[in-house]
């Protein structure tokens, strides 16, 4: 791990000292670029601003921050604000550096409200490189990361409550539908110099990388790409597992579709879509660069079907072609015609990711897991968490998943919440792999194991106006033991409860950073809850009512349904409710993505202690990922329409009874005998009179005044364009 801290060279002294950036002499491999990702702007505050970036070399990495001020002659000018900045940077791979740069400012403070821009120098043995190096700096370029005229990546430090936010989440490289980072960037490039307009922060709200289900053509892309940075540090997972040595796991564990029935037997993994899963930890990061970085997608040739076959790179379930010809033909012709469909949506994908990397670099950028960021059923019940932890590759792959959403994730959220000795423990096991020894009864890999098991601070804070919590919903989970009753017809029985998202003494620990937290009560409060707090009624009433009880026949059915809502625990949407009206405020914003749908819900809620507040929360997905397609797709869409209609511009009464049971009604309770609180639902409807939008979307928050308006971008292929839900007061 690397430190520095000193003045920068600036543009005023670089001319004498830049080299011209040199693809094959800067690769440590052929094809593997120097800058494989970023920058991407991450935690910004008016004493702290922080950059991070992935290289493929080890370098002195500084920055400069300007003030961007605009004139009628001149057209921009930019000031040097600061020269001063401080780097940390880890090696996780041979050929894998990831570095966060603090900026600092030379007075008190950073200035807010105005138009600020940074450049990045990287020194090496050959001399210094800034981003213009990379022909990151060019106007009016794909490559470029600037928008419009201006000569640098820029934002802005907000300090008031009007401005607005981006938000979204579910993002998959072969997902249905545009990329919505396309449409976002057509946005922030018609407002990049309106702060009014201009986004001040980026919300990404789970789902960023796909880990279970990866696309056919993208499994040799990411397997490839991981050996390059990975290098002499690849992991051998024989060593973690020693049934990985004998066939056909050996072979199996490298093919297209090979990982199911490992996933399944050796992880402990429930999902239907692991043939192609993210194991190796340089497999996780290579998914998260080619999602964020156009770098090494420019040197990437995706790999045709007849070249996988020619060399035995496809996994086949009937492996005996003499004796199952006919079912060894039809296993094929479903991999041929998948693998086809595939490379089409990857190759529309490649579109985004120039855009996706611009908008990153221009806005602080926060973000949250989700499930497929590690595993779809990540920690669904308490059942699987004890088989998945028991399993040592299972273990191993959950550990590798963490500590990738720690270094492309996590670090740049909120970098105190991760201290030295947690620096420490990572780089020393990643040092270790160089040996290429097997280090699974090393005390050196079952430190770094646990810790990335018991880590439970990835809850953080954004020093934001007005500020923002962002909440784990994954690994702060209560599995209950206590049974509840069910019935299927005339069977009555007993199943175990849907998990709380958020244990009691979890809760206590969010409460205490937020009342050490800068935020006032009088203020609005920002919820960042990946699941949303209010889901779809009918979709989760028929979750609730038909698919659950399942469970008490001994079907694993939350395995195969998404049953994590709030609702599906009432005391854990009890529990949320309780430290709302603990924390005093009187209007709270939640921001959710998760269900493929997008949506706007204002809830007022009353105490028996007459307590009152307001919940208004905004719902949106997918970024790309369209899941509302097919015969089935149709069905439920149509479903959920009709659902939606009932609940236009109607309001909807419910209450919490001291069992825990969300109880509706047809109005509103007067005798509140036995409740713990009522509430009053009211759904939103957009523009063009819908409820839910089902499209791929992101959301832009608006606050002003004495309103917060919720607006959904969308994009064709060619355009973008708003659909706005109907405001709601504050």
């Amino acid at each position: 791990m690397l430190l520095y801290y000193f003045p920068l060279l600036t543009d005023r002294r670089l001319n004498e000292y830049t080299t011209s950036y040199n693809p094959q002499k800067w690769g440590v491999f052929m094809k593997i670029p120097v800058l494989l990702a970023g920058p991407i702007l991450r935690r910004v505050s008016k004493h702290q601003i922080h950059i991070w970036i992935a290289t493929s070399e080890r370098m002195d990495i500084n920055g400069v921050l300007f003030n961007a001020t605009f004139n009628q002659k001149d057209g921009y000018n930019y000031k040097i604000i600061s020269e001063y900045s401080k780097t940390n940077t880890i090696q996780l791979g041979e050929n894998l550096y990831i570095s966060l740069v603090m900026l600092l400012p030379e007075t008190d403070s950073f200035p807010t409200n105005s138009l600020l821009a940074y450049n990045l120098y990287f020194e090496t043995k050959s001399g210094v490189m800034d981003l213009g190096s990379f022909d990151l700096l060019m106007q009016n370029n794909l490559q470029s990361i600037v928008y419009g005229n201006h000569r640098y990546p820029t934002f802005f430090i907000a300090d008031s409550a009007e401005h607005q936010r981006l938000y979204g989440s579910c993002r998959k490289t072969h997902g249905e539908g545009e990329d919505l980072f396309i449409g976002a960037d057509l946005y922030m490039n018609q407002h990049y110099d309106n702060l009014a307009k201009r986004p001040s922060n980026l919300f990404l709200l789970g789902d960023q990388i796909y880990a279970d289900d990866v696309a056919d053509p993208m499994f040799s892309v990411v397997h490839e790409l991981a050996e390059k940075i990975m290098g002499n540090w690849q992991e051998n997972l024989s060593h973690i597992d020693k049934r990985l040595e004998k066939e056909p796991f050996d072979d199996a564990l490298h093919q297209l579709q090979g990982r199911q029935y490992i996933s399944e037997k050796f992880c402990k993994f429930t999902s239907n879509n692991a043939g192609n899963h993210l194991f190796t930890f340089g497999e996780y990061a290579a998914m998260y660069i080619l999602n964020w970085s156009p770098e090494v997608w420019k040197e990437t040739k995706i790999p045709t079907f007849e070249e996988l076959r020619e060399e035995d790179k496809i996994y086949f379930i009937y492996k005996d072609i003499n004796h199952n010809e006919e079912e060894r033909i039809k296993e094929l012709e479903e991999h041929e015609l998948r693998y086809r469909k595939q490379v089409e949506m990857i190759e529309q994908f490649q579109k985004g990711v120039y855009c996706a990397r611009r908008i990153m670099a221009n806005t602080p950028t926060y973000m949250m897991f989700d499930d497929h960021d590690i595993t779809d059923d990540w920690n669904l019940s308490e059942n699987w968490r004890s088989l998945v932890q028991t399993s040592p590759l299972g273990s191993h792959v959950i550990a590798n998943g963490l500590t990738a959403y720690w270094a492309f994730q996590g670090w740049g959220n909120d970098p105190t919440a991760f201290d030295q000795e947690f620096l420490d423990r990572t780089s020393a096991y990643f040092m270790a792999l160089e040996d290429q020894i097997p280090l699974v009864n090393e005390t050196i890999y079952k430190e770094w194991n646990q810790n990335m098991w018991s880590f439970d601070s990835w809850f953080y804070i954004v020093p934001t106006k007005p500020e923002s919590l962002f909440l784990d919903t994954r690994t702060m989970r209560h599995f209950s033991t206590a049974p509840q009753p069910v019935k299927i017809g005339r069977k009555i029985e007993e199943t175990p409860n849907s998990p709380e998202l958020i244990r009691g003494e979890a809760w206590e620990r969010i409460t205490n950073l937020l009342q050490s937290s800068n935020w006032d009560k009088k203020e609005p409060l920002f919820i960042i809850s990946p699941v949303p707090l209010y889901g779809i009624d009918l979709i989760e009433s028929v979750l609730l009512q038909y698919v659950e009880p399942l469970r008490s026949f001994g079907i694993p059915v939350h395995y195969q349904f998404d049953m994590e809502a709030w609702k599906f625990n009432g005391k854990g949407f009890h529990t949320f409710m309780e430290h709302l009206e603990e924390w005093g405020g009187d209007n709270y914003f939640i921001l959710s993505g998760d269900t493929h749908l997008a949506s706007n819900v204002h809830s007022k809620i009353e105490y028996q202690r007459k307590r009152k507040f307001n919940i208004h929360q905004f719902t949106s997905s997918p970024i790309k990922n369209m899941s509302f397609s097919g015969f089935f797709g149709v069905l439920l869409k149509s479903a959920i329409w009709f659902n939606a209609l009932r609940k236009k511009k109607k309001i909807f009464y419910r209450s919490c009874n001291q069992d825990y049971h969300l109880l509706e009604s047809k109005k509103e309770l007067v005798n509140t005998k036995g409740v713990r609180w009522k509430e009053t639902i009211q759904y939103k409807s957009t523009d063009n009179g819908n409820v839910v939008e089902t499209d791929n979307n992101i959301g832009i928050v608006t606050i002003s005044s004495n309103e917060i308006s919720n607006t959904l971008l969308t994009y064709n292929g060619k355009k973008w364009s708003e659909r706005a839900f109907s405001s709601n007061s504050v």
